[in-house]
């Protein structure tokens, strides 16, 4: 999950990863503008390895304090969020663009979303008026044994119209065999990427 403001240069990425044993690794991290590592992001909120809250299916408090509502299955979530030192509260919205797409190896799906709310940073308000995309993976980490390269992703959404989404092995060439899973949201279509 996570938004962006275009107009404000930021952009929040909110992950997280269950572990099998019932704990969970992941937070929030926030950045305006640029920056090289996320170290260096204006807000960090970050957890690794404690254990997950209870959760309802249509709800989740996640251990860093994001809470997600699924409002309507596959087409409306609500994420909202206060830190303990009162950094950064947001609400956001998101409204579906597209129906879910699944992997190619199966076990995920991804969602282009339309990302409306509010948040406060340092005292500072700003709106949320940009895009999202929504990324559920289910597989074991056991999936990958031995030496493999870095996973890659990129996405963007350039409006109701076009958006794109990958995810692949690090190599100079994202070919067939670099690809791990992708798709093309194009007007009505969605199509499943066979070269990067």
């Amino acid at each position: 999950f996570g938004f962006s403001a275009p107009e404000h240069d930021l952009n929040c990425a909110i992950r997280h990863w269950l572990h099998p044993d019932g704990e969970v690794t992941g937070g929030i991290v926030l950045v305006r503008g640029q920056v090289a590592n996320s170290a260096f992001a204006d807000f960090i909120d970050y957890r690794h390895r404690v254990p997950m809250t209870e959760f309802q299916a249509d709800e989740i408090r996640f251990p860093c304090g994001v809470q997600l509502a699924v409002l309507e299955p596959q087409r409306t979530i609500q994420l909202t969020y206060a830190s303990p030192d009162g950094r950064l509260t947001f609400r956001c919205r998101q409204r579906s663009l597209w129906p879910v797409a699944g992997r190619l190896t199966g076990g995920g799906f991804s969602q282009p979303m339309r990302a409306t709310g509010e948040l406060n940073l340092d005292g500072v308000r700003m709106t949320i008026d940009g895009y999202a995309l929504r990324e559920h993976r289910w597989e074991s980490s056991q999936a990958l044994v031995g030496a493999v390269s870095p996973a890659g992703r990129g996405s963007a959404i350039f409006g109701p119209d076009l958006a794109f989404h990958f995810s692949a092995r690090d190599s100079d060439l994202l070919d067939r065999a670099n690809l791990d899973w992708g798709d093309v949201w194009l007007a009505d279509e969605v199509r499943q990427l066979d070269s990067a």
